[in-house]
Order: structure tokens, then C-alpha cells, then sequence
């Protein structure tokens, strides 16, 4: 494919959001067909910085079934990545309509949610640290905004975000969980431990060990 920018910036600079979406997704089918790694690049690069979130959407959902194709031949680690950037983009990006306390779209958390799951039939073959580290963000974020604090404490305290960790722990309900989740926050930072990677509170709900 030649000179990709130009016709990304020719794509951009249509009026109509559904012929946008056509014209991308052609663009798309034409650069994973191709199985050149640096042009859906190129075209992730792009995409990621268009401001209509509706045209991302839907730009995303063909993504998404392309990278499951059986004629996508790009490596696993790399549709991890690429499924993980799609989630982290909706989690941050704000939304004028339908948001939730959080300013961000409730559609938007969901087809994050959807993406990342996606992503985690994928994680074994990471080879990335820094997407490992997206991934685990993007989870406990979409955690905290559906309200499963001690799951989402957990979450921030393996990537040391101390600060959200402790917010989490003070809004989840009264629970074992939420006593151990404080416990970690409160050990001395060389005790602390990475509970999410251990699969400690995989499980864990705000719901669980209420009595005790």
C-alpha cells in the first residue's frame, strides 16, 4: 500500500461519518491483508487521534472481528496489544452524552469491557510489558466503575497506584476482603504483594465474607 498517511488524511477530511467508516474500513481489510505490521501501525497511529468517538466505535468493531479472522495473520502478542490500546482509548476518552460519574461514556465501558476480554484470551501471549500494564489498568478501572472496589483496590495496588488502591478500599463495603485489601495498603511497600498477578482475588467481591 502507498503512501498510507495520505489517504488516512483523505479519509479524515470527508464530511459524512458513515462513508468515513466505509473508506476506513476498507483501508483496514487492505492493511491487515497485507500482514505489514508498521501499516496498522500507521493506521492505529491515526484512528486513535480521529475525534468523533462514533467513528471509532465502529472502526473498532470491524478491527476486532478482523484481528479474529482466520485470514488475519498478525501474532497473537500483537492483537493482545492492539485489543488492550481499543479499551484503554474508551476507558479515557470523555463523552459529552449518556456518561456516568466517571464523564465517561456507559456504551463506551462496555465495549471497553468486551475488548479487554477479548485481550485476556490473548494474554499468555504477551510480550509486552507496557500492554501487560495497560491491560491490568484498563481491568481495574472498568472494576472500579461498575462498583467492584475491593477487586479494583486490588488491581491498583499491583500496578502501585496507592492512591486509587486507598479510595477503592474506603468506598467497598465491609468485608475480609476489604480488611486485607487495607492491610496491603498499610504493610511496609517491600511486604507489598502483587495480588492480581498470585489470582488471590480473582474471586474477590465486595459481596464476599461479609460476616466476617
Amino acid at each position: 500500500i502507498m503512501n498510507m498517511d495520505a489517504k488516512l488524511q483523505s479519509i479524515a477530511s470527508l464530511q459524512n461519518d458513515s462513508e468515513k467508516v466505509i473508506r476506513y474500513n476498507e483501508l483496514l481489510r487492505e492493511s491487515i491483508d497485507a500482514s505489514d505490521v508498521s501499516l496498522v501501525e500507521q493506521f492505529v497511529a491515526h484512528i486513535l487521534s480521529v475525534p468523533s468517538l462514533q467513528v471509532n466505535k465502529q472502526v473498532f468493531q470491524h478491527f476486532a472481528s478482523s484481528l479474529e479472522s482466520s485470514i488475519c495473520k498478525l501474532d497473537d502478542s500483537y492483537k493482545f496489544t492492539l485489543f488492550v490500546k481499543f479499551a484503554k482509548y474508551l476507558l479515557l476518552e470523555q463523552s459529552s452524552s449518556t456518561v456516568n460519574v466517571y464523564g465517561v461514556d456507559d456504551s463506551s465501558v462496555a465495549n471497553a469491557e468486551l475488548y479487554l476480554n477479548r485481550a485476556k484470551f490473548l494474554s499468555s501471549k504477551c510480550k509486552d510489558e507496557e500492554s501487560m500494564r495497560g491491560f491490568k489498568l484498563c481491568d481495574a478501572i472498568i472494576s472500579d466503575m461498575k462498583g467492584r472496589f475491593v477487586e479494583a483496590g486490588f488491581g491498583y495496588l499491583a500496578l502501585k497506584d496507592f492512591r486509587n488502591a486507598a479510595i477503592c478500599a474506603i468506598l467497598s463495603k465491609g468485608s475480609f476482603q476489604k480488611t486485607r485489601l487495607i492491610a496491603k495498603l498499610l504493610a511496609p511497600p517491600s511486604t507489598v504483594v502483587k495480588e492480581k498477578d498470585e489470582g488471590d482475588t480473582t474471586m474477590a467481591t465486595d459481596d464476599d465474607d461479609d460476616d466476617d
